[in-house]
């Protein structure tokens, strides 16, 4: 059984969870669904439910990754 999705929470996170833990697989949201629905709510959420504001981030100060190879250890997959 899944466990209890607290009533805190958005609907629309809700309905999204609901989705993933859908019991027909193929009825889930495949990795390209979800990719797209975080980048839509990332431009659009307009939720009067949401607990957040958005806000621009200062990234400037982060480390650079100019060699992302070593953070994969496992042999990428042919789709």
């Amino acid at each position: 059984s899944r466990p209890t999705i607290i009533n805190e929470i958005a609907d629309l996170f809700k309905r999204l969870i609901n989705e993933c833990w859908e019991t027909v697989l193929t009825k889930r949201p495949t990795a390209n669904a979800l990719m797209e629905i975080f980048n839509n709510w990332a431009v659009n959420v307009n939720d009067p439910e949401a607990c957040y504001a958005n806000r621009l981030f200062n990234i400037s100060n982060l480390p650079k990754l100019d060699d992302l190879s070593n953070l994969y250890t496992q042999p990428v997959l042919d789709q």
